[in-house]
Formats: C-alpha cells, structure tokens, sequence
C-alpha cells in the first residue's frame, strides 16, 4: 500500500540559500552551514554566525521550522539533520530545508528515508560533478519516493528514532569504557 512520488510533490516548501555565501560576522545569529549538518545531526563546534541586523534581509527566501530537514546538496553531498526545536539560525549555502506537507508527509520519517541506505543512493546516483559531487535542488525534487500511510510513516519513524537513540547509547558508553 505505498504509494511513490516525487518528493517535491510532498513538500509544501523547499528553501534553498544555495549559490551565495552570507555574511559572516564574529558574534550574532548562529549560522548553520554544511559543515554543521552531519549524517544524523547538528555539529555545532565549527561555530559561525550573522550579524543580528542582517538576518532578516539574509533570511528572504523563507524561514525553517522545528523538524524541517536540512540536506546539504554539495560538500559533502547528501548529509541531513533536523532544524532544532528552539533556537534561532540562519543558514548558509548548500543546504536546502525541506518542509513536507504535514498531512501527507512527515519531516522524521523523510529525514530518516534521507538517511537510509535507499534515500542515500537516490541521491548519490543523480549528483553530478567531478570535484565536488552536488546535486540541484530542482534534480532533488524529481527523486522518487514510496510512502505508506501517514499513521504508518509515524510509526516507521519512532522505531528507527528509537532504534538511533539506543545505538548512540551503545557509542557513548563504549567511549566511556575506552578511555579507562
């Protein structure tokens, strides 16, 4: 019972910053970039910032909300986190936000598809470039997606939550048991 589309036709918004870099500043509004958006999760210890002043105006093409995803499009390809659920950020180049259709889509289960094995290869298989491998955001959009119901998606999507939190247990206490 899972019906496939595009995943452009599940989102009621893509907000792109790609293609200009914003004015950094050494205080301000934190700035997410690329190189804070890992396989699963915010890095915030390459910390960068936008002068408060500025953020609206950088901000233009649209605002991300608690859970979007974010996807970096190049260097690296086809990394995804999660907007945070407080905080203010703005974001830098090669990120798209993906915000789904909330009555069809939902953010966790399409950050975790991202994540996936399927969703990465999606991905992978139509970046283009020799250098630095990306992928347009327009290109993003046409990849094929097969969803079950929205209740099942939810589901889906607290198990392999659960599934993650508990394997990141695992690592921080192997990491605790290392250093003694």
């Amino acid at each position: 019972g899972w019906e496939e589309k595009a995943i452009g036709e599940r989102l009621s918004k893509v907000i792109d910053y790609r293609g200009k870099a914003p004015p950094k500043s050494e205080t301000g509004m934190p700035l997410i970039t690329a190189r804070n958006v890992r396989m699963g999760f915010l890095d915030f210890t390459a910390d960068e910032y936008i002068e408060e002043h500025l953020y609206k105006s950088w901000m233009n093409r649209g605002l991300p909300k608690p859970n979007d995803v974010l996807f970096t499009t190049e260097a690296p390809l086809g990394n995804v986190a999660l907007y945070p659920s407080t905080g203010t950020y703005a974001l830098g180049q090669r990120i798209i936000t993906l915000q789904p259709n909330a009555s069809e889509l939902d953010s966790v289960f399409l950050f975790q598809y991202l994540l996936g094995p399927i969703g990465q290869d999606a991905v992978n298989t139509r970046g283009t470039g020799s250098t630095a491998k990306g992928i347009k955001s327009k290109v993003f959009v046409k990849i094929p997606m097969a969803i079950p119901s929205l209740p099942e998606q939810q589901k889906i999507a607290a198990f392999l939550g659960a599934v993650d939190a508990k394997l990141a247990a695992l690592a921080a206490r192997q990491a605790a048991l290392v250093r003694f």
